[in-house]
């Protein structure tokens, strides 16, 4: 147990750190930049963030659930995962550009989106390394890894700025340098895993399973791709929609709404995603009574957390928009204020969407995405054109409420033959 709580407790600091040094990037970037400029570099991370799950369409995500399904017997998924990672990363490349130039009616930005590209690649393929540390244990190295891509981010923007100049171009390459950087070790870990040389942390019950096809584990991986894609498409849309309606700057607003989000749900998030994601679906297979008698009393303390954290929201987003992002942020205050509210229906959230990757759950959590992507889309269009920033963060917190209600009823139903 004592080891346990040192684990998280590395883990929590290791992600602490990170984050913090990805907010550093934000609050650097936004003092530095022109709000319009900010604007147009939060607009392309947006693109590059939708875009990236589309590189491997889910699979290390698929990883995770079969390593503790089929214990060593999961090493028979990656046999000719390279051809589908490179197959795949083509097409996002194409899409990206056809994108960028669609939005800017101009081929100018074609390096710019290239170096972008980079580090998506770097994203992409670190979320192997990130998979073969939980399968392993191994958080104390995980807490460490959590820190450098963004301490290497943070480092590359502030010399690129320093000597090439105040532009997103001079971002660019500091997000290729990183990129690059962490592609390097990541595709270590990839290959480790692909040959069979890790230590799993739970041993699933032996069999002996046959070998399986490409078109198998792209068939097994869609809904956690999907799944990826329907939230990244739900978060972060409103982006494209204020761009578009608004303009750059209330895209910079509201970039920053998400930056703080991430940063108030970032302990839950480290909790059920990372820490506790492995032991679940050990448990959905193994121990399925014990795994539910932890999410009815999950509920209780995440519901207490919750509104711990949207208090802290309310009392602490002034002095975050005025004195660290600059005076210039001051108008969105109002609008999160609003967003303390989707902090405290997003933390209950964790607790029923973890249970939700699990088994033939996955699937449906996928379709429930699809829908709260149209949904937080319609009502983006609707209260993007009146109330702009304001808006965008309501059609957010009506579509919490939309997944938090489908995940618990599907939970449940699940679950049935347990509490019965």
């Amino acid at each position: 147990m004592r080891d346990k709580i040192v684990s998280l407790i590395l883990l929590v600091v290791g992600t602490l750190l990170g984050s913090i040094a990805n907010m550093l990037v934000q609050i650097y970037l936004a003092r530095e930049l022109l709000v319009i400029d900010f604007g147009f570099y939060t607009s392309i991370l947006n693109l590059a963030n939708l875009l990236t799950p589309l590189i491997g369409f889910g699979i290390s995500s698929f990883m995770l659930k079969a390593y503790a399904e089929e214990g060593y017997g999961a090493n028979r998924w990656l046999s000719n995962i390279n051809i589908l990672l490179i197959a795949s990363a083509a097409i996002v490349f194409c899409v990206l550009q056809l994108i960028g130039f669609l939005q800017n009616q101009s081929l100018n930005y074609f390096i710019i989106y290239s170096f972008f590209y980079i580090y998506m690649l770097s994203v992409s393929y670190n979320s192997f390394m990130s998979i073969r540390f939980q399968i392993e244990g191994r958080f104390r190295f995980f807490s460490l890894w959590q820190v450098v891509p963004n301490l290497l981010k943070l480092v590359s923007i502030f010399i690129c700025i320093s000597f090439l100049g105040k532009s997103v171009h001079s971002i660019s390459i500091a997000y290729l340098i990183t990129g690059m950087i962490v592609i390097v070790f990541s595709l270590n870990s990839l290959h480790r895993m692909r040959s069979g040389n890790i230590t799993l942390l739970d041993k699933a019950v032996y069999k002996k399973y046959r070998v399986v096809t490409n078109k198998e584990l792209v068939i097994n991986a869609i809904p956690f791709g999907l799944n990826g894609i329907f939230y990244l498409i739900y978060f972060q849309s409103s982006i494209l929609i204020l761009s578009l309606i608004k303009g750059y700057e209330e895209v910079a607003y509201f970039g920053l709404a998400v930056t703080l989000l991430t940063a108030a749900c970032l302990l839950p998030s480290i909790l059920f995603q990372k820490f506790l994601m492995p032991k679940i679906h050990f448990w959905s297979i193994y121990e399925r009574k014990k795994l539910y008698s932890l999410y009815r009393i999950g509920n209780y303390y995440i519901i207490i957390l919750g509104i711990l954290a949207a208090f802290a929201n309310i009392l602490f987003t002034k002095f975050f928009l005025v004195y660290i992002f600059g005076v210039k942020y001051e108008p969105a205050t109002t609008a999160l204020y609003i967003m303390s509210l989707v902090i405290l229906i997003k933390y209950f959230n964790f607790n029923a969407g973890a249970l939700m990757t699990t088994k033939n759950l996955i699937n449906l959590k996928s379709k429930i995405m699809m829908f709260a992507a149209i949904l937080n889309i319609v009502l983006g269009l609707v209260l993007i054109y009146f109330y702009g920033v304001g808006g965008a963060i309501v059609g957010m917190l009506v579509t919490e409420c939309f997944i938090g209600l489908c995940s618990i009823k599907a939970v449940n139903r699940e679950f049935k033959d347990v509490y019965e």
